[in-house]
C-alpha cells in the first residue's frame, strides 16, 4: 500500500499506518495458502453521517494471487458480515489511480443487499 499512499495527496506516514492497523476496533480477514499469506482485508464497524457502516480500510493481495478472485471473495464475505450485523452500507476509500479495485468494488452486483460507497483520495481535499 505504501506506493499508493506515496502517489496520493496524503503521502506515506508509517507511524499513522501502524496505529491504524493496530487500533483495537480493527478486524481482519486473512487468506493463507500453503502457510504463506495470500492476502488480507482490514475493516471496522463505524458510524458515518449518523449511519452504522462497515468501513473497508484496505484489501491487500499478494502479487501471485491477484486476478484469481480473492479480492472479490473478500468483498462477498464483507457484504455477508455487514448484512448479518444489520448494516446497509459498505464504504471504502479507493485511490483514484487504482482502476482495478474501482471496477471490482463499484461494479453493481445483482445479489448485493447493500449500498456501496467510496471516497477517492481527492474527495478529502482541504478548501
Amino acid at each position: 500500500m505504501r506506493p499508493f499512499y506515496e502517489q496520493s495527496q496524503w503521502g506515506w506516514n508509517g507511524d499513522a499506518k501502524f496505529k491504524e492497523l493496530n487500533y483495537r476496533s480493527a478486524f481482519y480477514l486473512v487468506a493463507r495458502w500453503d502457510d504463506s499469506l495470500s492476502g488480507f482485508c482490514h475493516f471496522r464497524f463505524l458510524v458515518d453521517d449518523n449511519r452504522p457502516v462497515l468501513y473497508i480500510y484496505e484489501i491487500q493481495i499478494d502479487e501471485k494471487c491477484q486476478r484469481c478472485g480473492l479480492g472479490k471473495r473478500f468483498l462477498t464475505i464483507l457484504e455477508e458480515i455487514a448484512v448479518k450485523n444489520h448494516l446497509k452500507l459498505l464504504i471504502a476509500t479507493i485511490f483514484k489511480f487504482n482502476v482495478t479495485i474501482q471496477i471490482d468494488y463499484i461494479a453493481p452486483t445483482e445479489k448485493s443487499k447493500l449500498q456501496k460507497s467510496s471516497h477517492s483520495d481527492d474527495s478529502l481535499q482541504e478548501n
